[in-house]
């Protein structure tokens, strides 16, 4: 008896399992589930890159082999120099919050440049005027503006500055091309 009641309750079990499982998400047959890929947006300088939460735009990009900024320690203005065979890609840009909560960014560090030859150039420190923050929060509507400084090879040709996403930081979402 005991073993009956033990073999009805393993035999229920294992029906709802099944009724369980086929009752989730399936992909139709020959057919193989996506993942959603979206395509990297080709921008020129000054123009803006818009999702449903973030509106981006890359205003200004020189290369400069210096620039100056105020050094609070000593109260003077300083010059800060590239390192031989190295140039300095300085842009300026914005970052707005378009959507209807308050968000948390890690300004320059979602930033980086590339060159035709296919190096990358992640964000160092700028130490001039209106730089942009490291880390902020923007609350609905809020935007943030500042500068980003990448420390490129001289010469470089090709130029283009990529934003990334925070959810796949390796993932490009938009390149402004510097002309």
């Amino acid at each position: 008896m005991k073993r009956k009641i033990v073999w009805l309750g393993v035999s229920w079990l294992i029906v709802a399992a099944l009724v369980l499982a086929s009752c989730g998400p399936g992909v139709p047959e020959g057919e193989e589930e996506e993942e959603e890929e979206e395509e990297i947006v080709f921008l020129s300088i000054g123009e803006t890159y818009q999702t449903l939460e973030m509106a981006v735009t890359v205003s200004e990009a020189i290369v400069t082999d210096s620039y100056e900024y105020y050094d609070e320690a000593s109260d003077s203005m300083l010059a800060k120099e590239a390192s031989p065979g190295m140039s300095f890609l300085i842009s300026t840009a914005e970052i707005e919050n378009v959507g209807s909560t308050p968000k948390h960014r890690e300004g320059f560090y979602l930033f980086s440049a590339s060159d035709s030859e296919g190096n990358t150039y992640f964000t160092e420190s700028y130490f001039g005027e209106n730089r942009l923050p490291e880390v902020y929060t923007l609350s609905a509507g809020a935007k943030v503006e500042g500068k980003i400084l990448f420390n490129i090879q001289e010469g470089t040709s090709g130029l283009k500055i990529a934003y990334v996403g925070l959810k796949y930081p390796s993932k490009k979402l938009a390149e402004w091309v510097i002309k």
